[in-house]
């Protein structure tokens, strides 16, 4: 921690571009350190709650971006990938969700 301490305050200090961006992402840590943090902006992204939110959250990404727009076609016109997606959304959620409950109801 104390390089990354020292390579964001030289960051701050020295001549930077002014577009320069620097991102970092970590889990919560008592020993990251306060200065970094007081130097940045805080952003959180929460999942959403419940399993029917989380699935409607990935197919929406799923269905702009890579399968098509009508979900209802899928099996019929697309290739066998996109069935599989879509499971592995479902399968997705589920853990999600689950994650709250810890080890209840997994078996070991």
């Amino acid at each position: 921690m104390p390089a990354l301490e020292s390579l964001v305050t030289g960051l701050a200090t020295g001549s930077v571009h002014p577009t320069f961006r620097l991102w970092l992402s970590s889990m919560p840590d008592i020993s990251f350190s306060q200065q970094v943090l007081r130097r940045g902006i805080k952003v959180t992204v929460e999942p959403p709650e419940g399993i029917s939110a989380n699935l409607k959250q990935n197919v929406s990404v799923l269905e702009s971006t890579i399968v098509g727009d009508n979900p209802s076609e899928w099996s019929r016109d697309q290739p066998i990938w996109c069935q599989l997606l879509y499971s592995l959304c479902v399968f997705h959620a589920v853990a999600v969700d689950r994650k709250k409950f810890g080890s209840l109801g997994w078996n070991a």
